[in-house]
């Protein structure tokens, strides 16, 4: 069986790996693991011997903490959407 791109995906596994977790979080494996390493991104867990893994719970929470504190708490989705509204009114015409 090859390999699911993860737009070929019908949803979001609990658990990734650190190439899934990446694009779930839009950042590439290696930056993403740059930030595991500093310890601003969740840590991985051990899905079997020798098999690292990240719950996408976790990621969620990490993401959620990166918006703006009055977005924290509501719908991820209705979050993002402030959160891209705020920038958008940042930007120059």
């Amino acid at each position: 069986m090859r390999k699911m791109k993860p737009s070929e995906m019908p949803g979001w596994p609990g658990g990734m790996s650190v190439e899934l977790a990446a694009a779930y979080v839009s950042m590439g494996p290696s930056l993403f693991l740059a930030e595991v390493k500093a310890r601003r991104a969740p840590q991985h867990i051990w899905l079997s011997d020798g098999r690292k893994g990240w719950l996408r719970d976790q990621l969620d929470d990490w993401l959620k903490s990166k918006l703006p504190e009055p977005t924290r708490g509501t719908d991820l989705s209705v979050a993002i959407d402030a959160h891209r509204t705020s920038v958008r009114s940042r930007l120059p015409l």
